[in-house]
């Protein structure tokens, strides 16, 4: 699945895969703390004060489960497309995706894939992948600095 990322206007941002499905959409805009102005996306800089636009602060991390409940790699993929489309869409400032780590088998197809993916979406939104430290089954996507 590749993913793209469009732009509709100056602050809405979408992101688009080959099958025309949006996920992202809408306006994700941060009022600014220290002046007020209604501007840019969450981690980028107020346009009037420069001031770094913070996440909501009532939605720190968004957590999903992808593997543990018998899903294929396609269930796996879709979760984790709604799960970015929903932290854009409400502000999160990142998703932590649990993918597992292939215990019962030795080996996890979801967790490759899941990785390879998040990877792609941590370029198109401007954010970065991390491993989990407290769980090596799960990465979190950052969304915003």
């Amino acid at each position: 699945m590749v993913l793209q990322l469009a732009f509709a206007a100056p602050n809405c941002v979408n992101v688009k895969n080959r099958g025309g499905r949006l996920f992202g959409t809408g306006v994700a805009s941060s009022e600014c703390s220290v002046c007020g102005n209604p501007s840019g996306r969450p981690g980028s800089r107020c346009e009037k004060c420069g001031e770094l636009l913070a996440a909501h602060p009532l939605r720190p991390l968004l957590v999903v489960d992808v593997a543990h409940a018998g899903e294929t790699w396609e269930d796996a993929g879709d979760k984790i497309e709604k799960a970015v489309n929903q932290a854009l869409a409400r502000r999160h400032k990142g998703v932590k995706i649990v993918h597992g780590y292939g215990q019962s088998t030795g080996r996890s197809v979801i967790r490759e894939r899941a990785v390879a993916m998040l990877n792609r979406l941590a370029q198109q939104t401007g954010g970065h992948l991390r491993p989990d430290g407290k769980n090596p089954g799960a990465h979190i996507l950052w969304l915003g600095d």
